[in-house]
């Protein structure tokens, strides 16, 4: 028993710290536990509960829009124009503008017909916003439905708002009407180039022969805008006279001179000068078009091109 006692306190006082250290163990285990807690209150209460709440808001918010959600249809445009506030009807015409602008069945309906140049004929206020007459002026272009043309046609003779008279214009273009040619010469010559541009780019679409002097004098333009749509407009009717200006579209070198015109326009307005040289089959913008087909940085560039050259 003695024996036993001793060999104990020998034990401990060869090993005095065997104690100490439990003790120590024990207390850096309750401090990184204290750690650990507070390091998942601090998860939980920045980001786990946010993260929950944030996908709260996304799914009432979803629900909200399913429950609010309109499809509307052309009539129901047709009818925000008619009864609408300054700000409705505007914003309404602008959405028949699109909508109108895919194929649509509707547009030959003659109740759709009937109401809008009802709407379109309808008087004009002071208080109007003039970007209805002009909305729906485009939305009746965009139907390429002819009936639309006469009451476009009566509205060019009479229109003085800037807008309303371009877009008149561009509509006409839009429904190819040869019977407006005419009266659409006038505004070749126009004292806003904006107006000019749009007279240009509606004889192009129209494509009457009897347009091309007009189409001709366009090349002299102060405004390049305008100049290249008359040379584009003169190569879709299989007039030459506007090649040099092709050959100026053709080259990215002379379109980077106009930081308004991007990268993406760049490639646009090569793309239409390549389609619009093929229709006049000129050797020197066959071999400009074929250095595209090889070189050009655009694959569609280059497609268009080699396209092009057969």
């Amino acid at each position: 028993m003695g024996n036993s006692i001793s060999t104990i306190h020998q034990e401990i006082e060869e090993n005095p710290v065997v104690g100490d250290e439990a003790r120590d163990s024990s207390e850096e285990d309750k401090v990184e536990l204290k750690q650990e807690s507070v390091v998942g209150v601090i998860i939980h209460s920045f980001f786990v509960i946010p993260f929950i709440i944030a996908c709260f808001c996304v799914v009432v918010v979803a629900i909200f829009f399913l429950l609010t959600w309109e499809n509307e249809d052309v009539y129901d445009h047709i009818n925000k124009i008619k009864t609408g506030n300054q700000t409705v009807r505007w914003q309404s015409a602008f959405e028949l503008s699109k909508l109108l602008s895919k194929p649509n069945p509707i547009v030959v309906e003659d109740r759709f017909v009937a109401e809008m140049i009802g709407i379109f004929n309808s008087p004009i206020t002071k208080a109007d916003d003039k970007r209805v007459r002009s909305y729906l002026a485009i939305a009746m272009g965009h139907t390429g439905n002819p009936e639309f043309a006469p009451p476009l046609r009566k509205a060019l003779a009479k229109e003085d708002n800037l807008d309303n008279l371009i877009s008149v214009i561009s509509a006409l273009g839009l429904l190819r009407d040869s019977a407006a040619v005419g009266s659409i010469h006038q505004y070749v010559d126009h004292p806003q180039p904006e107006v000019r541009l749009s007279a240009v780019i509606t004889l192009g679409n129209i494509g009457q022969l009897d347009s091309i002097q007009y189409l001709q004098g366009a090349l002299n333009d102060a405004e390049e805008n305008v100049r290249w749509d008359a040379a584009i407009a003169l190569a879709k009717m299989g007039d030459s006279s506007g090649q040099q200006v092709i050959l100026r579209l053709l080259n990215r070198e002379y379109l980077e001179k106009f930081p308004e015109v991007d990268p993406y326009e760049q490639n646009q307005i090569i793309l239409v000068a390549i389609k619009a040289a093929s229709c006049i089959r000129n050797s020197g913008l066959s071999e400009v078009i074929k250095k595209l087909s090889k070189n050009d940085p655009n694959m569609k560039v280059r497609n268009a091109a080699m396209e092009a050259l057969k």
